[in-house]
């Protein structure tokens, strides 16, 4: 199956077409320093829905116009757009990391357009105690310090090295170097009272069938806090809790992964 990119739309996307008749759209969003290719150890399992994934401004393919972009609640905007430019509608919408919280704020602009909602590891207004100091150990530059990366991140890097592929570690690396301007001020946009008011507002209310996953080695977002906040505003939200993956569980243990995830879509 072939992924296209569409750049005759702003911003741009990664679309696939399903194998299969499709049953349905899903709709992704990536999060901070990755692209639209980061989920994509789940989608190359799909065969019955058309799969697309947007790619930031600032962040590779689609051009910054303009630095106000480089913000969460601005990748939200430009999201909803896109979707209803699109014209989609009844879409599984799933977002990781800095884009899980985006696709929280997406779901309550355009609840009427999302048929479920999945947020994998995703920001939140009170997944990390400083955000601002924590983020900025995230900028591996090199092989070297992309070994402390993932190991903060994964559960178990030192017997799972073999499950992240050498192109995405050279991607990240890249994205560091290239990119480290853009990323500068999205972190501090990331981790500022603004950003962080925006995530309590939409978390308050979910409009839209809604599963949160976490994992227990996540040295990104804390689990236990995550669990809590969601859960607490949110009586009917679904939960998963992967005892032996961190942030990425879709490398991490992408068979389990998988099955949950579609698990909750088929329902």
């Amino acid at each position: 199956m072939k992924y296209e990119l569409m750049n005759n739309s702003y911003p741009y996307y990664q679309f696939k077409k399903s194998k299969n008749k499709s049953k349905g759209i899903i709709f992704f969003i990536h999060g901070y320093a990755v692209n639209s290719e980061y989920h994509n150890n789940f989608s190359d399992a799909l065969d019955d829905y058309d799969y697309y994934a947007i790619e930031h401004a600032g962040h590779g393919i689609t051009p910054l116009n303009n630095k106000k972009q480089l913000n969460p609640y601005s990748y939200a905007l430009e999201t909803a757009e896109l979707i209803k430019k699109l014209k989609l509608s009844n879409i599984i919408l799933i977002g990781h990391s800095m884009g899980g919280g985006i696709a929280v704020m997406v779901s309550q602009m355009i609840p009427d357009l999302i048929k479920k909602m999945i947020i994998v590891t995703p920001m939140n207004s009170k997944g990390t105690t400083n955000p601002f100091n924590f983020l900025f150990k995230f900028n591996p530059k090199n092989a070297k310090q992309i070994e402390k990366f993932y190991d903060i991140i994964m559960y178990d890097y030192e017997n799972n090295k073999d499950k992240i592929p050498e192109h995405e570690i050279k991607t990240v690396i890249r994205n560091q170097n290239e990119f480290k301007k853009n990323f500068c001020i999205l972190k501090r946009k990331m981790a500022s009272i603004s950003n962080l008011s925006k995530l309590s507002k939409a978390e308050k209310n979910l409009k839209v069938p809604t599963m949160l996953i976490v994992g227990k080695g996540d040295g990104c977002i804390n689990w236990k806090t995550t669990l809590k906040n969601f859960t607490k505003k949110n009586k009917d939200i679904k939960t998963y809790i992967f005892e032996k993956c961190g942030h990425i569980p879709f490398a991490e243990d992408k068979y389990l992964y998988n099955k949950i995830m579609m698990d909750f879509i088929n329902e």
